[in-house]
């Protein structure tokens, strides 16, 4: 694991109340973990995660790691996830690694297709850092924190980067899993993400998301959704 490091990004805990952390540290050893494991605690700094993402991606660039994993505090990594990944990295060392995300409940939530595409949550993926020197750049601000996965997969479609599904299965926390559990803040952020990102697509991509809205507003109005107006005011 010499070569690679670990970026976790935790939010209103403790490292050490991180599911990532507590993983990580059983599993590398507390000196590896000292030397390989990246946390930026985003509690203080109050950043979005694109540039916490980017902190930790240039911190591995300079000091020439080859690879990046990235990773939500609430991802439970395993001893099988880092065998494989070693043993990839050596087979494949210019390919982007996707890990399984799965529920509590064993549900898979990642990868998956979006728009025929493979697309995933970055939490877990494993990136070469030589692609954010010659290929991609950094993590777009343009999208800080809701559909930067996306906007990243298509990026990696863009530049014909090859990625390959890992076999290991990670446990992981989503977030946002229901829109009645979020805040209107957050909810005027993902409308606002939907939209930027459709825009980013391009081609016919502004007017789908345009209908789905109008799809989603006419449905939350027949079920008394919370967030009904406001899907109304961003589709009209």
């Amino acid at each position: 694991m010499k070569d690679i490091l670990f970026i976790v990004v935790i939010y209103r805990i403790r490292e050490t109340e991180s599911l990532a952390c507590q993983t990580l540290r059983r599993l590398l050893g507390e000196e590896d973990y000292k030397q390989h494991v990246f946390v930026h605690d985003n509690t203080t700094d109050n950043i979005y995660l694109a540039e916490a993402y980017n902190k930790g991606l240039a911190y591995a660039r300079d000091n020439q790691y080859s690879r990046a994993v990235l990773l939500d505090d609430d991802t439970e990594v395993t001893n099988e996830y880092l065998s494989e990944l070693q043993h990839l990295i050596e087979d494949y060392p210019q390919t982007v690694f996707v890990p399984r995300l799965t529920g509590s409940d064993g549900r898979l939530l990642s990868p998956f297709r979006h728009h025929g595409r493979l697309t995933a949550f970055n939490s877990g993926v494993a990136i070469p850092v030589e692609l954010i020197n010659e290929k991609i750049g950094f993590f777009s601000t343009r999208f800080p924190l809701d559909y930067l996965d996306y906007w990243f997969f298509l990026q990696l479609q863009r530049k014909n980067i090859p990625m390959k599904v890992m076999d290991s299965s990670l446990r992981h926390s989503l977030s946002i899993s229901d829109y009645k559990n979020v805040s209107e803040s957050r909810y005027q952020s993902l409308l606002q993400a939907e939209k930027r990102f459709a825009q980013e697509e391009g081609g016919i991509y502004p007017l789908l998301y345009h209908i789905q809205l109008l799809g989603r507003a006419v449905k939350w109005t027949l079920t008394g959704h919370r967030y009904t107006k406001e899907t109304w005011r961003a589709a009209l």
